[in-house]
């Protein structure tokens, strides 16, 4: 389960998170984008209070495997069906990085070449260069882990692209 006994929210990533993993929600009622996720009875539960609400939506689905079985594959599916899941958001940003790169190339350094076609990311900011450093601080670190990261999901999205040399 995950619990979201907030006060009130946006539409929260930890939500949409849970959900893909089929983590059944139980959430208080409130104005916000949980509504748009979590429907109650179909994709989880949706509770009046912190208290008695809650305790009962906490026992039904400890008691009814099946309850919580339903509702975990709809909050699942749900949110693959919405187009919050994970592939497809990465498809969405693989398709922004290249409808940008097709109207102008950002400082031309190419992340990958598929078919004739370039992503292109910013070099990374003199300041930032590990060398400055004994050990290269967070940024430098996480902005390789994610240049890394889109490289390997952009070859599997795009089956046959190579990878830049680096710079």
């Amino acid at each position: 389960m995950f619990v979201l006994l907030s006060d009130y929210e946006g539409l929260p990533i930890a939500l949409m998170e849970a959900m893909a993993t089929g983590l059944v929600p139980i959430c208080t009622a409130m104005r916000s984008g949980i509504g748009q996720l979590v429907v109650d009875g179909v994709t989880g539960c949706i509770v009046a209070d912190r208290g008695e609400g809650f305790v009962a939506a906490v026992r039904q689905l400890a008691t009814r495997p099946e309850d919580w079985e339903r509702l975990s594959r709809a909050a699942r599916q749900h949110i693959v069906a919405s187009g919050y899941d994970s592939e497809t958001c990465l498809r969405q940003w693989v398709d922004l990085l290249a409808r940008r790169n097709r109207e102008a190339t950002y400082r031309g350094q190419p992340l990958f070449r598929h078919r004739g076609r370039q992503l292109g990311l910013p070099a990374p900011h003199p300041d930032l260069e590990e060398d400055q450093w004994r050990e290269p601080p967070p940024l430098v670190y996480y902005s390789r882990v994610a240049r890394a990261k889109l490289r390997a999901a952009a070859r599997r999205l795009l089956p046959g692209s190579q990878p830049a040399a680096p710079r």
